[in-house]
């Protein structure tokens, strides 16, 4: 019996590659399962015109609607670039790997 899990992202290039190469690394070692992904947009991808330089941007704009999914129970799994982390991380959420 295979069960799925969900796995959310940004839906930019390098997000989408990224997701790609997890679930590469995932399927081998998890032949049972199988995977679905969601691909999202942040307020970082939407937002063009302010800087990435602008004091006033939060530590999660790359990751907060990311983060949200999982955290409503709408997505299993987060994945993020380490560049777009927010510190400190979401207390409520467990961060597992680095591929």
């Amino acid at each position: 019996m295979h069960s799925v899990l969900t796995l959310v992202s940004r839906d930019s290039p390098l997000a989408v590659l990224q997701v790609g190469e997890a679930l590469d690394s995932l399927t081998p070692l998890f032949p049972d399962e199988a995977f679905d992904r969601i691909d999202t947009s942040t307020i970082g991808d939407i937002d063009q015109i302010t800087p990435l330089t602008e004091a006033s941007i939060p530590q999660d704009y790359f990751t907060r609607e990311v983060d949200h999914l999982v955290l409503e129970g709408t997505a299993d799994n987060g994945v993020h670039s380490a560049k777009d982390l927010p510190h400190p991380l979401y207390p409520d959420l467990e961060h597992a790997a680095l591929l």
